[in-house]
């Protein structure tokens, strides 16, 4: 990463505020370029799973779907650190590697279609590519935004940047499965997949072509971010805070993706949904991130980010289960709101407590070992274990004079999850040490917070001041 004494170096370079306006102008465009991307997952990354289940797609494929992409991701934005910094270009690299995923859904498309006796095996493939090429790119992206943004402004920027593209990412959603339906209604699913795959395609292109106006300041990496290396972090894993914090959360990864590749073959095939339904099953689940995203943030400042994980590590447990006790939509969608509060929370204090506990100089090279060793129980958690337990174990069972029937076996590996996500957090999450003085919580009282409503009554009052003056509601103590 860039210190800010390069930026300050490249503004020497040239008048101030033509310097400012290049990064003014970038900041904007950076956003606009986030809503392309989040087109693009709308309306054709969200769907990989759909497709593959319309291709009968075995469980095992769509275990290696879910989990392959992560650990590859991972591997690919080290190979993109280091690329970046033996070419000495950021924005170029991620502009190619964007165009490339942005083409790949040519063949995503035409391929099964060409060969449809390997048409799922063909499909799974090319979405792990997607993927491959599109954290290649992520490295340089994050180096140049690093440079660029503020560090005082850096939580309003990307706050806001992430929120406009949650919104894109709904509608997108929400568009992206009323055509399949549509097509699906009229028996032709695969010219829906077709139309949806097409605007994927051409969004990730304009996604490109706004990287390629990006102002990138001089690159001159650091030769201390790369003294650390992975065997070095392996073995540092079990003696440090760190590396005990790495520990837990690469096992609870593990074990939440035991279940999470399951999730659209249960929705699709055992239960019959819709396309329309899938979609907004994801969408609830996306709104529901953002209502509480803020509100979490706010509580890993003031808390710490350890009692956030701590205590959204007693919610991940009960999810996968609830989804065993219920087969009404409804109901699936207030267990997507649940989901939406716990995963929000636990991924930004995950996040956070890196940046907290790592130097500026060793974040990307850290970053990509920790996902790594992430992707690696990803991949064992989801395509061995859950896999292994999706084909294996029975939909049936008999408990005493109780006889209990699933729609299939995909219930049980949501149940073994929950077991093992349990585990972990009673034994392995409470081993690590905020790094920051924080006032303290206990996890009953941030869960009788979010049982009150505060967040969404936060949230609604967030959304009120930003009305103009004559919408606001009046009255009321404002103190």
């Amino acid at each position: 990463m860039v210190s800010n004494k390069n930026i300050h170096a490249d503004k020497n370079s040239q008048p101030a505020s033509t310097s400012s306006a290049l990064i003014h102008q970038t900041l904007s465009t950076s956003i606009l370029e986030g809503c392309a991307w989040a087109v693009m997952w709308g309306f054709g990354e969200s769907f990989a799973g759909p497709f593959a289940v319309f291709l009968n797609a075995s469980d095992f494929l769509m275990s290696l779907l879910c989990t392959l992409p992560i650990i590859l991701g991972a591997c690919a934005q080290l190979i993109g650190a280091t690329l970046i910094e033996r070419l000495g270009r950021r924005r170029p690299f991620t502009a190619i590697t964007s165009g490339l995923q942005a083409l790949g859904y040519i063949p995503l498309f035409w391929l099964p279609f060409f060969f449809p006796e390997h048409g799922a095996r063909i499909a799974v493939g090319l979405a792990t590519l997607l993927i491959f090429f599109c954290h290649l790119g992520v490295p340089g992206f994050n180096s140049i935004m690093g440079d660029l943004v503020p560090e005082a402004e850096r939580g309003r920027y990307f706050g806001k940047r992430t929120g406009v593209m949650m919104l894109v990412m709904l509608v997108s959603m929400m568009a992206s499965g009323r055509i399949v339906t549509f097509f699906e209604h009229r028996n032709q699913v695969w010219l829906g997949f077709g139309v949806i795959f097409s605007i994927a395609m051409l969004a990730r292109a304009y996604s490109a072509g706004l990287i390629t106006r990006y102002y990138e300041p001089p690159f001159r990496p650091s030769s201390s971010g790369t003294s650390l290396s992975f065997m070095e972090f392996l073995r540092q894993v079990p003696r440090t805070n760190f590396g005990r914090f790495t520990l837990g959360m690469a096992v609870m990864t593990g074990a939440s993706n035991i279940s999470a590749p399951f999730f659209t073959q249960y929705m699709i095939r055992d239960l019959h949904w819709t396309k329309d339904q899938f979609a907004i099953c994801t969408a609830v689940l996306l709104l529901s991130q953002f209502v509480f995203l803020r509100w979490w943030g706010h509580i890993c400042d003031k808390h710490g980010n350890r009692a956030t994980i701590l205590a959204t590590s007693i919610i991940l447990p009960i999810l996968p289960i609830l989804w065993t006790i219920t087969q009404n939509y409804y109901l699936i969608l207030g267990i997507q709101v649940l989901s939406g509060i716990a995963w929000s929370g636990f991924n930004l204090a995950t996040t956070n407590f890196i940046y907290d506990s790592i130097p500026s100089d060793r974040r990307h090279r850290v970053f990509g070992y920790y996902n790594v060793i992430n992707g690696l129980f990803t991949l064992v958690g989801g395509s061995v274990v859950g896999a292994w337990c999706a084909l294996n174990m029975a939909s049936s069972f008999s408990l005493g004079g109780i006889h209990i029937v699933f729609l299939s076996s995909l219930p049980v590996v949501f149940i073994v999850s929950g077991l093992l996500r349990a585990l972990v957090g009673i034994l392995l999450l409470p081993q690590f040490k905020e790094v920051r003085p924080t006032e303290p919580i206990s996890s009953r009282q941030i869960l009788w917070r979010i049982s009150t409503g505060e967040p969404v009554f936060n949230r609604i009052t967030e959304i009120m001041d930003t009305l103009p003056a004559p919408f606001r509601p009046t009255g009321g103590n404002k103190g």
